[in-house]
């Protein structure tokens, strides 16, 4: 048993988190058990992201944007001025005046553009296949 030195609990040893110290150079690589239990923990976690969020209304925007397509906020801009403000496919704005969506190839993870929901949402049921897309174009008798 050990005592949570944050809420003062003892706890099984399972419950605090093993954390790697020395550099394996100059020190040899050991791990020891931290001194706060992994509840105390998760718990700093959210007073954290919370406190992030409350300061900054577009954190979980630039942290998606980052995260998923390795784009800063003023790189989604530039693209949306790039593109007047408008769909790269149909040339219409977002429906409802949501944000136009990063449209990205799934394979190279290459960012093609922003579409509104629908044209991301054709490409995404289709895809991404240019044979599928052709053939809905001829059924529609273009």
């Amino acid at each position: 048993m050990k005592r949570c030195s944050k809420c003062g609990v003892p706890k099984n040893e399972d419950e605090f988190r093993i954390r790697p110290v020395g550099n394996g150079v100059t020190h040899k690589r050991k791990t020891v058990r931290e001194s706060w239990c992994k509840e105390c923990h998760r718990e700093l976690a959210r007073k954290t992201q919370k406190r992030k969020r409350d300061s900054d209304a577009n954190y979980d925007r630039i942290r998606s944007l980052k995260n998923k397509f390795g784009l800063t906020l003023d790189d989604y801009d530039r693209l949306y001025e790039q593109q007047h403000g408008v769909c790269a496919i149909c040339g219409g704005i977002n429906d409802g005046g949501r944000r136009l969506l990063v449209d990205h190839d799934h394979k190279t993870e290459r960012v093609r553009g922003l579409l509104c929901i629908r044209c991301n949402s054709l490409l995404g049921h289709a895809h991404d296949d240019v044979t599928v897309l052709a053939k809905a174009i001829a059924y529609l008798g273009v």
